[in-house]
Parts: structure tokens; C-alpha cells; sequence
């Protein structure tokens, strides 16, 4: 519920960028566009929490990635479509960043050139997971131990 609030409520205030390129004029917050992700590596850190760091990395980058093929893959494709440019799903707001001839602008779902490529990406999104996951632990640990 919270991030569909944003996706509803963020848009009603008005916003400009104040960085370059500008490719798209924006006259209202864009909402982020990412949960599922979120909820599944909360499950998996709460269930793994006994277990060495190293392994709570690797099963949540692994749940990570899985959780954005198994789900934001098909979700993207729905939000590329015309069912999803309005109001509830917010798919129609492209960022300023967004140049007018890439797939996104146009609402293109871009697919891999061969299977071999899909399948080294995969690995390589899953590798930058759990490092960035493993960081992320560290990083948070040094936080706690910060103390006013």
C-alpha cells in the first residue's frame, strides 16, 4: 500500500528537474516503481538470520534476482502496455533522464539478442546481487554501532 501511495499521491505535487540532459519535460513527482523484490529478501533475512553472512548474501541476491524474473519481468511487460498508462499504475511517467527514442519512451519490452546472452546477463546480475547484498549487510552492521 505504501508504494501504490506513492504512485498516487506523488504525482499531484508539482516538481521540475534541476539537472541535464532533460528529455522529457516532468511537472510532477515520478513515483519509484519497485517492491516485490523488497518483501521477498525481508522474508528470507528473517528466516536465515542465524546462518554466516556470507550465506545470508548469496540466498538474498539469489532471491533478489529470482524475485525480478519470476515477477517484475512479466509486470513490466503488463506496464509497457496501453492497459497500464493511467492513473493507478502510473506506467506513463517517464522520468527527465528518459530520451524520447529509447524502448522505454516508446514502451518497448527489450528482449536479448540470443539466449547466451540472457543466461550471461542473469549470471552477472546475480554475482553484482550478492556482493551489493554482502556490502549492504556491512554497511548496515557499521550503522548499528553508530551511537549518538
Amino acid at each position: 500500500m505504501f508504494w501504490l501511495s506513492l504512485i498516487w499521491i506523488l504525482p499531484l505535487f508539482p516538481a521540475e528537474p534541476k539537472l541535464g540532459p532533460v528529455y522529457n519535460r516532468i511537472t510532477h513527482f515520478i513515483p519509484p516503481l519497485i517492491i516485490v523484490p523488497a518483501f521477498f529478501l525481508d522474508l528470507v533475512f528473517e528466516k536465515s538470520a542465524a546462518r554466516g553472512k556470507w550465506v545470508q548474501a548469496v540466498v538474498g541476491g539469489a532471491v533478489f534476482v529470482g524475485a525480478l524474473v519470476a515477477v517484475q519481468w512479466p509486470m513490466g511487460s503488463f506496464l509497457l502496455s496501453h492497459a497500464a498508462r493511467n492513473w493507478f499504475f502510473g506506467a506513463h511517467y517517464l522520468d527527465y533522464g528518459t530520451p524520447p527514442t529509447s524502448s522505454l519512451a516508446r514502451f518497448l519490452f527489450a528482449r536479448p539478442e540470443t539466449p547466451q546472452v540472457f543466461w550471461t546477463n542473469l549470471a552477472v546480475a546475480l554475482a553484482a546481487a550478492i556482493v551489493l547484498t554482502r556490502l549492504g549487510m556491512g554497511w548496515a552492521e557499521s550503522m548499528r554501532r553508530v551511537r549518538r
